[in-house]
């Protein structure tokens, strides 16, 4: 699996979206919530997941830290998607994901990459679960 992030990861669909909070389960490890979403056969999917990363404006109120943020998320989650991409790949599952950063601090770049790390993992044990 290579450690590429292209567009076609990114979920645009506002129909897959509504689904995935009003019928998918969710995940936390503080500072991240993140709500799976189920996807049917018949949509269309370019991968076996597809993401949003969100950093409320309630949260963090200027514009540029919240994007900051996000920059930090989306490359500790690809630096460390391969485990979670290969368990998706080998069950045959197609998830969309909900990622939430919920603590109105900035975080370090490397505390993100830890809890990034145990969310990816707890999320794989939830999936086993269900």
């Amino acid at each position: 699996m290579s450690q590429t992030f292209g567009k076609a990861y990114k979920l645009c669909s506002t129909r897959l979206i509504d689904s995935a909070f009003s019928d998918g389960s969710a995940v936390k490890i503080y500072p991240f919530k993140l709500i799976l979403g189920e996807v049917s056969e018949q949509q269309e999917m370019p991968f076996h997941f597809q993401i949003i990363f969100t950093v409320p404006k309630r949260n963090v109120k200027g514009a540029a830290k919240r994007n900051l943020i996000k920059r930090r998320m989306k490359e500790a989650f690809r630096l460390n998607k391969k485990d979670f991409e290969i368990y998706l790949t080998k069950k045959n599952l197609r998830k969309t994901l909900f990622l939430i950063y919920l603590e109105k601090e900035i975080l370090s770049y490397d505390q993100i990459q830890k809890k990034m790390i145990a969310l990816l993992e707890k999320s794989i044990k939830h999936l086993e679960q269900a």
